[in-house]
């Protein structure tokens, strides 16, 4: 693998996570959906943290934190301000 490559492969890493928590940038996400073109290692990686990110949605149920409990946090949050 030439340097530049192993350069693109160190970014697309770097990316991955924010790929997949739907947090990384439209100019991050369109570089590395480019690099995914022509990378198979880095589609193999992607597909495979997808895949565990929906497993995970699907046995985790979502609730809501108790009001008293978001209060207290606000408060020693405000506290440490």
């Amino acid at each position: 693998m030439q340097p530049e490559e192993v350069n693109r492969v160190h970014e697309c890493r770097q990316l991955l996570q924010l790929i997949v928590d739907g947090q990384a940038t439209p100019e991050q996400e369109t570089h590395f959906r480019q690099h995914l073109n022509s990378c198979v290692k880095c589609l193999e990686n992607y597909q495979v943290d997808n895949a565990i990110k929906e497993a995970i949605q699907k046995k985790v149920e979502c609730k809501c934190a108790p009001s008293d409990l978001i209060k207290e946090i606000q408060g020693a949050l405000n506290n440490l301000r």
